[in-house]
């Protein structure tokens, strides 16, 4: 019965951890169909929304491309009516190739009809469009707001570049931007509000720059370059170039020199820029000054055959280099230094020189792809996004969609899954049922096992009454106490008596032996016990009365008998003095082995005697003691090295249980983790695993 309730027990347990696992699981799947309800509607209210957000996304998209495009096809529009009037208005087409937002710059001649500027419009029309992208793009690339303009007015008629001015004055007052523009217009009937600068002289004994006569005083928080200074420069000896911040214009004749200020400055912040033939001739080197706020400059310098053959340094007021939080602003090399563009924010943006124009290329930007027009104008990034976020929306509303087909399908799935489950609490009360059931038969088991023990034990209590009256019933028959007493007594007396009888055996007096046996016999009992052997007193008789013994023998016998006590004195157990006597015969021993010891040591001298030389001595000592040191070192290390080797082999082991009692190379099977240490692999499984 004991097994079958272990077994039952072991049952119901395993039927409980089931039952609790099933219970983990209806939670989990009611937590998971609360979750993917909230998922599934909210899927459908998004995809319900979907034709209004469609329609959101679309007007916005149109808005923008109105807000910024539109913005700037009005400003160019406006700079060409200024300059060309009757021209037709400028059109910005903004579209998207692979991906990327692209930019065409037209001219639009009616409602269907656009003419490319590049390719279809005279130079004029060029020469004003390239400046005002100019102005955009520094604008919206959020660098320095600085232009040099080297001949942007090549192409346009001499009576019109008057007005060309007046737009670029306006544009870069109205947008901030400070400008440097050469050209070889007389400028003297440029209206006000353009400071011009004049050069002169000749190449050979150095070029003079004469300056505006008001020259404008800058305040020190006011940002703009305040002046370029040239010192050994092509045909610059030392001069100076002071600038506002509104247009500065540099003039005179041709081929003097206007266009080295542009050299220089694309020698100081682009790559590729600086060469030796800007050296003045007959020089070794050549520098370049560019002021700033706050009283710091720039400085520039090349030097033929030096290493670095370019010096980039940035000076503070008194003169000296810059250095701040731990940095020094010193740089050497070919290509310009990070710091220089990131303190200043001159140089390319997208490969495109928007700062400094060259005078052979006027063009900007519409020879170039619609693409590199697009990200240097920094237009069509919202459009962009806004791209962007219709092509997520429509992903979004992709993954509804498949969310709302796929969770439908879980759900009804679970659904069916927790119906089964519902049966979970019915089949809870009856394993508890069951249990308790188990409980009661187990508590009767137990009962009943104490019965039937109270049962054997009963029965083993009559059996023994049973032998034991037997016993008694057998006993009755054999004599009492007083009885067992007296035949005791009898028996000492008869024990005494054979004593005396052997005694009297050796006396040689009939007389005597006849008076003792007399003695003898009047003191015996009328009766003689049972117990008592007969042949042996009929032989004591019958040497009694052969004796002969004299008188004398007889009076001994008598005192002799006289003084034996009354009764048989009591028998003492000699085992205590058996122990004594070897105890007393042990003490003896050790007597004499201390008085051996004694005379051994009587015989020693009285003072130990001294060594001459106890080095020998002393040293096999110190040599014990070392031995003594590394035995007990190597039996500590030894002690450790087997606790280490029970550590491996326990991680070995656990190691092993980990693996799955597999190889990890070759995944050969592994029963002993102690035939890892030079373990062959299977090749084949290894090189199938890999």
């Amino acid at each position: 019965m004991g097994t079958l309730a272990s077994t039952l027990r072991d049952e119901l347990s395993t039927v409980r951890r089931r039952l609790a696992q099933a219970e983990g699981e209806q939670k989990a799947l009611e937590t998971r169909r609360d979750a993917l309800a909230r998922e599934v509607g909210l899927a459908k209210g998004r995809l319900a929304l979907k034709p209004k957000a469609d329609a959101f996304l679309e007007e916005l998209q149109a808005e923008a491309h109105y807000k910024r495009v539109g913005d700037f096809e009005r400003l160019l529009s406006a700079l060409v009516g200024e300059v060309l009037p009757g021209e037709y208005p400028i059109g910005l087409n903004l579209e998207i190739e692979r991906g990327q937002p692209s930019l065409d710059i037209v001219s639009r001649r009616g409602a269907d009809r656009a003419e490319d500027i590049y390719d279809d419009q005279g130079g004029a029309l060029t020469n004003v469009v390239s400046m005002g992208l100019r102005v955009i793009a520094a604008v919206r690339s959020r660098t320095r707001r600085f232009l040099v303009l080297d001949e942007s007015d090549c192409w346009i008629a001499t009576h019109r570049v008057p007005a060309f001015y007046k737009v670029v004055k306006e544009a870069a007052g109205k947008v901030g931007v400070q400008c440097f523009v050469i050209s070889h217009h007389d400028v003297a009937t440029f209206e006000d509000g353009i400071a011009v600068a004049r050069i002169s002289g000749n190449k050979d004994t150095g070029v003079i720059i004469e300056n505006a006569p008001r020259p404008y005083r800058w305040r020190d928080e006011e940002e703009g370059i305040r002046y370029v200074r040239l010192r050994n420069f092509q045909s610059y000896v030392d001069e100076t170039f002071h600038l506002t911040p509104g247009v500065n214009a540099l003039t005179g004749p041709n081929n003097l020199g206007k266009s080295s200020f542009v050299r220089a400055l694309r020698a100081v912040f682009y790559h590729g820029e600086a060469r030796d033939s800007l050296i003045r001739h007959g020089e070794k080197s050549c520098t370049v000054e560019i002021g700033f706020a706050g009283g710091r400059v720039l400085q520039w310098n090349r030097q033929v055959r030096r290493n670095p053959i370019n010096l980039w340094k940035l000076l503070g007021p008194d003169g000296t280099v810059v250095t701040e939080n731990g940095m020094t602003y010193e740089s050497g090399g070919r290509t310009p230094p990070e710091w220089v563009t990131e303190l200043f924010g001159i140089g390319p943006v997208e490969g495109m020189d928007v700062h400094i124009a060259k005078q052979k290329e006027p063009i900007f930007l519409l020879d170039k792809p619609g693409s590199t027009r697009a990200a240097v104008l920094s237009v069509g990034q919202e459009s962009s996004h806004i791209r962007a976020m219709i092509s997520l929306h429509k992903e979004r509303c992709t993954q509804d969609a498949s969310l709302v087909k796929e969770g439908e399908k879980e759900m009804a799935a679970i659904l069916r899954r927790l119906e089964t489950l519902g049966r979970l609490e019915t089949l809870k009360e009856r394993l508890e049922s069951a249990a308790g059931l188990l409980d009661a038969v187990e508590r009767r088991n137990d009962e009943t096992e104490r019965l039937t023990k109270c049962i054997a034990a009963i029965e083993g209590a009559a059996e023994a009454s049973e032998r034991a009256t037997a016993r008694l019933d057998a006993l009755s028959p054999l004599p009492d106490r007083a009885m067992l007493d007296s035949m005791a007594s009898a028996a000492g007396r008869a024990t005494r008596m054979a004593a005396i009888a052997d005694r009297m055996e050796k006396a040689s007096s009939a007389a005597v032996r006849s008076g003792m046996i007399d003695s003898a016999l009047s003191a015996l009992p009328a009766a003689m016990p049972a117990l008592v052997r007969s042949d042996r007193l009929v032989e004591l008789t019958q040497v009694m009365k052969d004796a002969s013994a004299s008188a004398v023998r007889t009076r001994a016998v008598e005192l002799a008998l006289s003084g034996l006590p009354d009764a048989m004195p009591a028998i003492v157990r000699s085992d205590a003095l058996i122990q004594t006597g070897r105890d007393i015969k042990l003490k003896a021993e050790k007597v004499e082995t201390v008085a051996r010891q004694g005379e051994v040591l009587a015989g020693l001298p009285a003072a130990m005697p001294q060594l001459k030389d106890v080095s020998r001595i002393e040293g096999a000592v110190a040599s014990i003691v070392g031995r003594e040191q590394d035995r007990t070192r190597l039996q500590s290390e030894g002690e450790r090295l087997v606790s280490d080797a029970a550590d491996c082999e326990r991680e070995l082991h656990e190691l092993n249980e980990a693996m799955g009692h597999s190889c990890p190379v070759c995944g050969g099977g592994i029963a002993d983790p102690l035939v890892l240490v030079g373990h062959h692999h299977d090749h084949a499984r290894e090189h199938a695993h890999a």
